[in-house]
């Protein structure tokens, strides 16, 4: 497995950070931890999109969060970074 340098972890963080926002998702983690934790609304296609765009990723479950409209159910997502 090659080694990804700490300049090239970041990019790959920055890219997926911004994958996910411009895909209705919302960054849960804290930044360049190994992986990416996401929320996204329930049903959302962006496990699929994530999947589609080569990143290996999986969907942890869903939980509630209360949001200005009330309480919205919301799908985790954890995305493997090198």
């Amino acid at each position: 497995m090659a080694t990804v340098s700490i300049v090239e972890q970041h990019s790959l963080w920055d890219t997926l950070s911004t994958f996910v926002e411009q895909n209705d998702g919302e960054v849960m983690s804290g930044p360049r931890f190994g992986s990416m934790r996401v929320e996204c609304l329930h049903g959302s296609n962006l496990l699929t999109q994530l999947a589609a765009a080569g990143y290996a990723a999986s969907l942890l479950g869903s939980v509630s969060r209360i949001s200005p409209r009330g309480m919205t159910l919301v799908d985790t997502i954890e995305v493997a970074l090198p």
